[in-house]
């Protein structure tokens, strides 16, 4: 992989993924309700700034996770994957039986996204790669429509006020 850091926060690392061409998505440490939240605003704003059909979620490096993330995920960031024009998830669970039933519990909720979970990385990037989009003439990535930016920006911008302290 050549990953380049678009954004981090506490428990999170957004990368570009040049070779490739997906999001990166790196969780570390523990995952609180607020730490999810930040970090989720912080995964918006990259999306903000252009589609990413493929991602690449890892949880390797969660060591915890509350409970009370779950719903909060559902309700706040889940429906909202496909409008940010993400079409496949590759999600590599944590090693911990507690995560792993949680981000079993969370798949369900993604409905028109092909999404695979993985227990190891090297599995993850595999189906990743076979799910590459058709080749687009060379250029700038491709930008989401007026109205997609639109609504994207509001529902950011809605989190980022519901967030503040």
């Amino acid at each position: 992989m050549n990953l380049h850091l678009l954004r981090t926060a506490p428990g999170i690392s957004v990368y570009y993924d040049r070779c490739n061409d997906w999001l990166f998505i790196e969780w570390e440490g523990e995952l609180t309700l607020r730490t999810v939240q930040l970090a989720s605003l912080e995964l918006a704003r990259c999306v903000l700034e252009r589609p990413y059909a493929r991602v690449l979620n890892s949880n390797l490096l969660a060591t915890s996770a509350s409970w009370d993330m779950s719903p909060w995920l559902a309700c706040e960031v889940l429906p909202y994957l496909r409008l940010a024009g993400i079409d496949h998830l590759a999600w590599v669970r944590p090693q911990a039986l507690r995560g792993q039933y949680m981000v079993n519990a969370l798949m369900s909720r993604l409905p028109g996204l092909a999404v695979a979970l993985f227990d190891d990385m090297e599995q993850a990037v595999t189906w990743l790669t076979r799910h590459r989009p058709p080749a687009t003439a060379s250029g700038p990535p491709p930008m989401h429509s007026p109205t997609t930016q639109a609504q994207l920006a509001e529902i950011t911008q809605g989190m980022a006020r519901k967030l503040r302290p």
